[in-house]
């Protein structure tokens, strides 16, 4: 699949920006604060983008299965799963 990330403007319900920024399903999305979210895909990756353009910061990799979620720690920790090994 394309791996698709579409952020809407819920006011006024304008398409705020529309980019592939995987190369897989993405199974996930957490907003890490005002500026930064994270997605993870079944491509085995965790990417974390810049919330006004979707243009990538960081890559994370080393799980050997897609990663299927993510959660935000109260420490500003992120942590993940995958049905594989990390």
């Amino acid at each position: 699949s394309n791996g698709l990330v579409n952020l809407i403007d819920l006011m006024d319900k304008n398409l705020f920006f529309s980019k592939i920024v995987h190369t897989s399903d993405i199974l996930n999305i957490k907003f890490l604060s005002l500026n930064r979210f994270a997605t993870c895909s079944s491509d085995n990756l965790i990417k974390i983008h810049d919330s006004k353009d979707g243009n990538l910061i960081r890559t994370l990799s080393g799980h050997l299965n897609k990663v299927n979620s993510l959660e935000i720690l109260p420490n500003n920790y992120l942590a993940s799963g995958s049905s594989g090994m990390i």
